[in-house]
C-alpha cells in the first residue's frame, strides 16, 4: 500500500486541491508523490524512449516531472489549475481513498504517455510517419479522436463518447499480433475484439497502436523484416503474452478473490508482472524481483517486501515461467523460432540443463 509513516490521503488533499485550502508544501509535497507515480510508467515504457532518455532513476523522475507539471498550470478561462477541472468534472465523483489513488493513477499514466509521445514525435520519424499513417485511416473511414483525461483514443462514428472503463495499456499490448498485419482493416479488426473479447468500451489508444506497429515491424507502415525474423519477433510476443495472461488469472482467482490482496495490491501486482513480461521479451529479466514491485508500492522496503509479499510473487514468477517453459516445449520447431536467451533461460531453469541439451539435440 501507499506509505504508512502518516498515512498520507490523496483523497483529503485532492479536495484541499479543489477548494484551494492548501499550503505550498502540501502542494509540493503532492506533486512528488505524483513523479512516484509517475516513474513506474517511464520504466514500462523505456525500450520506446530508451534512445532519447540516459538509462537512469532520475531521467525517469525528470521525465515523469516534466508531464505532471502540465497539469499544474493554469487554464486561461478560470484560471484554475487544469488537475482541478479534472478532477471536478471526473465521473462518477471521487469519494474515497482508492477511488482517489485510482484516478491519479489514471490520469497519471496518460500524462506520462502524451509526454512520451510528444518527445518521440520530435525524435522519431517513424513515430511520426505511423502517426500519420493512422491520422489516414481515421479520416477515411469516418472515426473519431477523442482527448479523455489527457489521453487520445479512437472511436467509432457510432460512440463518440467514452462513458465506460477503457482498455488500459497492459492489456491493448495483449491483443494478438495478427489483428495489426492488414492496414486497410486496422481499426476495424481492431474494434471488432475489443467489443466481442473484452468488456471494455470500444475506444482504441492511438499511441498504443503505433507502438505495436513498430513492435510487429509491418511493411506497410516500416521497413520490411524477412519472413524468419518477423515470426520469431511475433512468437516471443505471443507466448509472453499468453503465459502472462494465465499468471495474471491466477493472481486474480487465488489472491484479490480469497482476499488475500486488496485491489489496489492486485492491481500493482498486475503491472509489475506486465513489467516483468516486458523485460522477458526483450531479454533482461532481473533476477532481484523486489524491483518489480517497489516501483508501485510507496516506501516499500526490502525487509517488508520480504515479510509481506515475496512468497506470492516468487510463486507468481515461477507460473509465468513454467507456462513459458510449456509453451517451448510443446512444439518440436519452438526452439528454432524463439531466442536462444528465452528458450534457454526458461526450459534450463524449470526442466534442468540436460533435459533442454538432449531436446535441442533432438529438434536442432
Amino acid at each position: 500500500m501507499w506509505d504508512t509513516e502518516e498515512r498520507y490521503s490523496f483523497y483529503n488533499f485532492l479536495n484541499k486541491l479543489c477548494k484551494n485550502g492548501y499550503s505550498q508544501s502540501e502542494l509540493e509535497n503532492f506533486i512528488e508523490r505524483l513523479v512516484k507515480i509517475g516513474e513506474p510508467h517511464i520504466r514500462y515504457n523505456y525500450n520506446r524512449i530508451k534512445n532519447i532518455i540516459s538509462p537512469c532513476q532520475n531521467s525517469f523522475r525528470n521525465i515523469a516531472l516534466e508531464a505532471i507539471t502540465q497539469l499544474f498550470l493554469k487554464a486561461n478561462y478560470n484560471n484554475h489549475y487544469i488537475i482541478v477541472d479534472v478532477i471536478k468534472n471526473w465521473n462518477p465523483p471521487i469519494k474515497s481513498e482508492n477511488e482517489a489513488i485510482a484516478f491519479l493513477n489514471k490520469l497519471i499514466s496518460n500524462r506520462v504517455e502524451q509526454h512520451i509521445s510528444l518527445k518521440l514525435r520530435e525524435s522519431d520519424p517513424l513515430f511520426s510517419k505511423i502517426l500519420n499513417s493512422i491520422n489516414y485511416l481515421v479520416r477515411t473511414g469516418n472515426y473519431y479522436k477523442i482527448n479523455y483525461l489527457g489521453k487520445i483514443y479512437i472511436t467509432e462514428t457510432s460512440n463518440s463518447k467514452i462513458d465506460w472503463i477503457v482498455i488500459n495499456d497492459f492489456e491493448f499490448h495483449k491483443i494478438p499480433s495478427y489483428l495489426f498485419f492488414d492496414r486497410k482493416t486496422l481499426l476495424k479488426s481492431l474494434f471488432n475484439y475489443i467489443k466481442a473479447e473484452t468488456t471494455y468500451f470500444p475506444a482504441l489508444p492511438l499511441n498504443e497502436i503505433i507502438f505495436r506497429l513498430k513492435e510487429i515491424n509491418q511493411s506497410q507502415f516500416v521497413h520490411k523484416k524477412s519472413t524468419e525474423a518477423l515470426v520469431e519477433e511475433i512468437e516471443i510476443n505471443e507466448t509472453v503474452n499468453s503465459a502472462l495472461k494465465y499468471t495474471e488469472l491466477k493472481l486474480r482467482t487465488t489472491y484479490y478473490e480469497k482476499n488475500k490482496l486488496d485491489k489496489t495490491e492486485y492491481n500493482y501486482f498486475k503491472q509489475a508482472l506486465n513489467m516483468l513480461a516486458a523485460d522477458v521479451k526483450n531479454g533482461g529479466l532481473n533476477s532481484n524481483l523486489y524491483t518489480y514491485l517497489h516501483p508501485h508500492f510507496s516506501k516499500l522496503t526490502k525487509e517488508s517486501y520480504q515479510l509481506k509479499y515475496h512468497n506470492i510473487f516468487e510463486y507468481l514468477v515461477r507460473l509465468f515461467k513454467n507456462k513459458i517453459a510449456e509453451k517451448v516445449l510443446a512444439s518440436k520447431n519452438a526452439i528454432c523460432s524463439i531466442s536462444p536467451f528465452l528458450a534457454f533461460s526458461f526450459i534450463s531453469q524449470e526442466y534442468g540443463l540436460q533435459d533442454f541439451i538432449i531436446y535441442c539435440g533432438i529438434f536442432l
